[in-house]
């Protein structure tokens, strides 16, 4: 189903695909990085409290 939606779409839906998917690559991995930040600093101040 998906790759005859994509072959409707024409040439251009593979460029469309290919970025789509760095763009969720890069929006993945910016949300990895600071949800381990977060937790960092959130054991940082855990052993302040304590």
């Amino acid at each position: 189903m998906i790759y005859e939606f994509i072959q409707q779409g024409g040439p251009w839906m593979y460029p469309i695909l290919g970025v789509s998917v760095v763009g969720l690559t890069f929006i993945f991995e910016r949300a990895w990085f600071w949800f381990r930040l977060w937790l960092a600093q959130d054991g940082r101040l855990r052993r302040r409290l304590l």
